[in-house]
């Protein structure tokens, strides 16, 4: 509470909230060509993804936690109601004048703390959560935006030795660099009443990271 009354967090439910969370992704501008290779390194996940959405006809509204400039999914989804979401002003601004599908929005928002004012047939993140500064309260904001499943992946690896979550601060970046507990996500979305819980590992192509880490639950009713 001490840290709310400071102004160092706005959400007293989160772990603490840096002053400086999320600058980087603020201001940084890394344009199309940069997004367009942070998707292809990781194409393989995306694609699981996309498979995912694709045996699910139900799946018709759609929101991306950290969507940069919805490279991939902006044409993959092209026929469904998708919603991104991103820290980064810059990135949501290049959307919302270059993407111009009118089944399309873009928002600027720290996600973790909003409340939903629109319910989801799907949440999904790809490679975010592993940056955020409280990585139970970003999978219980996926399941307060869902009204069906979540679907989330950690492009750091795949750590099922450990207990707890492992965070790592960067001053510098504004932003951790976070390993996540395949445990903990398990206990966090079962005491969110989430079933069909799947946490494993998933191939990524990358020699650099070759395995990462893939969630996928379905939420509970009550948040139907």
């Amino acid at each position: 509470q001490m840290m709310v009354d400071l102004k160092y967090s706005d959400c007293a439910r989160s772990r603490w909230k840096p002053k400086n969370y999320g600058q980087f992704w603020k201001e940084h501008d890394g344009g199309l060509e940069w997004y367009t290779w942070m998707y292809e390194s990781r194409k393989a996940v995306h694609q699981d993804l996309l498979s995912f959405i694709s045996s699910h006809s139900e799946l018709q509204a759609v929101a991306d936690f950290g969507c940069g400039l919805g490279v991939g999914y902006c044409d993959a989804l092209a026929d469904r109601r998708y919603v991104g979401f991103d820290l980064a002003h810059p990135a949501i601004a290049w959307c919302q004048e270059n993407r111009t599908n009118n089944k399309h929005h873009y928002r600027s928002c720290d996600f973790i703390v909003e409340d939903a004012d629109e319910m989801f047939d799907l949440v999904f993140s790809q490679g975010t959560i592993d940056n955020s500064y409280d990585m139970d309260e970003y999978l219980a904001a996926m399941v307060r935006w869902s009204q069906g499943w979540i679907y989330v992946t950690c492009y750091r690896g795949w750590f099922p030795e450990l207990k707890d979550h492992q965070y790592s601060w960067n001053e510098e970046h504004g932003c951790s660099y976070n390993d996540l507990s395949p445990r903990r996500a398990q206990q966090t979305l079962e005491r969110l009443g989430c079933h069909s819980i799947e946490i494993s590992t998933i191939a990524t192509g990358n020699d650099s990271i070759p395995r990462e880490t893939r969630i996928i639950a379905q939420v509970p009713s009550k948040s139907r």
